[in-house]
């Protein structure tokens, strides 16, 4: 991840639950549970050489708690401060959103 200082402003990573077995389910990935750890690996050193890194959801049939968990889990893995923004409709304050296609 040092070949990304620099390079990108901005980086977007699927999160898609705060735990192995929602991430296998949502996204299926050969490597299964190592996958999702690999994910999180990532994350944490990326947000080391990027200066905005932001884990996304689909957040259509997540409760409260869920989307909670999972903004936490990104905050602690070194996504900046909007942490976690939902792919289906937005979970962030309108004063983060920024600009609206």
């Amino acid at each position: 991840t040092p070949d990304l200082k620099g390079r990108i402003d901005v980086l977007f990573i699927s999160l898609n639950g705060s735990t192995a077995e929602e991430y296998c389910a949502v996204t299926h990935p050969r490597d299964g549970e190592a996958a999702w750890q690999a994910m999180l690996d990532f994350t944490r050193r990326a947000a080391g050489y990027v200066p905005t890194v932001v884990m996304t959801i689909v957040n259509k049939d997540k409760s409260p708690a869920e989307i909670a968990a999972c903004r936490t889990l990104a905050e602690g893995l070194g996504a900046g401060p909007q942490g976690v923004a939902g792919s289906v409709g937005n979970i962030l304050p309108d004063a983060q959103r920024g600009p609206q296609p």
